[in-house]
């Protein structure tokens, strides 16, 4: 690991001013589950670590008449555990409580679950690929068995944060700071598609820090339900996620939104679903007939087509338990 200065932010003003200074030679950490192993195999090599675990406030569940207000530095376990959201927002908690393993759960936060960079594989091994300012993704002729179905577009990494979807379909927002002052953004709005921008997974500025995370009552009252398909019972990223948050009236779903994780690069609603769920009987054959409308203009590579009737499925079973 290279040698780096490590700095304790004590407030928000210090920590973007820091930001600020130091520009593209500076990352900020929390729990650093991810940060510090870019930096331990030189992926990264910041010469300035902005520590804000110690900011007041940045740690904390917080009820207001607008909604749910998370701080960034809230760690993964805190949020898994507390009994008022799991009974306002039981999507959101059932996402937090399989994330990773406990041990990471423990000290990993919400905004860095919600920042982690892709998993693919020649992205996270130094391959000189598009994403990486290369001339060429590699994923389309190579192992892509855990990379995008949909939205890929030139580069096919997928988004494997496990409250990124179940915060989509709660319809929350993401606020940031800089030295410039604040600005929040619809999370759903937050990410960038390969599309957009190849270099980038989200609207973050280098300067720029996250500071909450802002959960509308919209759904309040409502019914929530999440999916998670791995290989192994625990540790593992999803291959396959689904958030599904609906109301259930007179056995019909007047209103729902339907997330889907790890098969894009970003969250990704699926709103064909949402649009032939909406004011109907919740029947099976409807759960089905919503799966294979989401994955109708999905578009898997070589080795990857699992995913595809593996999505579907779990739409399906993630819809019907909001019955």
């Amino acid at each position: 690991m290279k040698k780096f200065h490590h700095v304790y932010a004590g407030s928000v003003r210090e920590a973007v001013s820091l930001l600020a200074e130091h520009g593209t030679r500076a990352r900020v950490i929390a729990g650093g589950s991810d940060q510090l192993r870019w930096m331990k195999d030189r992926l990264e090599t910041p010469e300035v670590l902005v520590n804000v675990s110690r900011i007041p406030d940045f740690e904390r569940v917080e009820w207001r008449e607008d909604g749910l207000h998370l701080g960034a530095r809230t760690r993964i376990a805190r949020l898994a555990a507390d009994p008022q959201v799991q009974d306002r927002f039981g999507v959101l908690a059932q996402a937090a409580a399989v994330v990773a393993s406990p041990q990471i759960r423990n000290v990993a936060s919400v905004a860095g679950d919600l920042l982690q960079r892709p998993w693919c594989y020649y992205f996270r091994e130094g391959f000189p690929c598009l994403r990486r300012g290369g001339n060429v993704c590699y994923s389309p002729t190579g192992d892509n068995r855990h990379h995008a179905i949909i939205g890929g577009n030139r580069s096919f990494i997928v988004h494997d944060s496990d409250l990124g979807p179940a915060l989509v379909a709660l319809g929350a927002n993401i606020t940031l700071a800089s030295a410039r002052g604040t600005r929040t953004l619809a999370l759903e709005d937050f990410y960038i598609l390969p599309a957009q921008d190849v270099t980038r997974e989200y609207q973050l500025e280098p300067d720029e820090l996250v500071t909450e995370i802002h959960v509308p009552t919209r759904w309040l009252g409502a019914t929530g339900s999440y999916t998670k398909i791995r290989q192994r019972g625990s540790w593992d990223h999803g291959i396959v996620t689904v958030a599904a948050v609906g109301r259930v009236r007179d056995g019909a779903l007047a209103d729902v939104s339907v997330v889907l994780g790890g098969i894009a690069p970003k969250p990704w609603r699926a709103k064909e679903a949402e649009d032939l769920l909406r004011g109907q009987p919740l029947a099976e054959s409807l759960a089905a007939d919503a799966g294979a409308a989401a994955l109708a203009n999905a578009h898997p590579l070589s080795r990857n087509g699992y995913k595809v009737a593996m999505a579907q499925d779990a739409i399906r079973d993630t819809v019907l338990a909001l019955a």
